[in-house]
């Protein structure tokens, strides 16, 4: 799922009187929304352009699952240590190779990323909230890190161990994927000086 997704795409022609989100609206399926557009500089991309983003990831913690919630929430039945949770994470922030948070599947040059911040927090007494910010993700990588810190929690491993499996550079020595539908795109940042280039029409 995607929060606070971007996109851009080149127009050879734009109408000023045209609300362009509503004539792009009608020709895509309900589960796309367009929140709102801007003229962009020539140099903007939506993903090369980006500084850093922040992804979230919602578990519904309780004994029972949610017959509503299913399809936008992972289901962890056993009771979670937030406290447990947050110390693991906190060993991510910072520069690091994210090699063994990393599923196959993509070249790319270089597989450090530098995470920002890294919080659990509990929303209510039965759902938690996984924030992460970095200068980019690995395929999978955020995924690869909620299942492993999970897992981690429930079978009592120690937080720092964490730090020997970004140490391996080894898919292998991490732990559980998290399922996908409790991830979301939540937001996705830009240099200020390309930001203030853009502009409403």
């Amino acid at each position: 799922h995607a929060a606070g997704q971007v996109a851009h795409f080149w127009a050879n022609k734009i109408y000023d009187r045209v609300d362009l989100s509503w004539a792009m609206q009608s020709q895509l399926p309900k589960s796309v929304v367009i929140k709102d557009y801007f003229l962009a500089p020539p140099d903007f991309h939506a993903t090369t352009s980006a500084s850093h983003k922040t992804y979230k990831y919602i578990v519904h913690n309780d004994h029972r699952p949610s017959a509503l919630g299913c399809r936008f929430s992972h289901w962890v039945r056993h009771k979670v240590d937030l406290d447990h949770l947050n110390q693991t994470v906190q060993f991510l922030i910072g520069k690091h190779d994210f090699k063994s948070f990393q599923n196959g599947g993509t070249d790319i040059k270089t597989t450090v990323r530098t995470i920002f911040a890294a919080k659990w927090v509990r929303k209510s007494s039965t759902i938690l909230e996984f924030s992460i910010s970095g200068n980019g993700f690995l395929k999978q990588m955020v995924r690869n890190i909620v299942g492993t810190v999970l897992e981690m929690d429930h079978k009592k491993i120690p937080p720092q161990e964490i730090q020997e499996m970004l140490l391996a550079q080894d898919r292998s020595r991490s732990l559980t994927t998290a399922p996908p539908q409790g991830l979301y795109l939540n937001r996705v940042y830009y240099p200020k000086d390309l930001d203030n280039k853009c502009r409403r029409f």
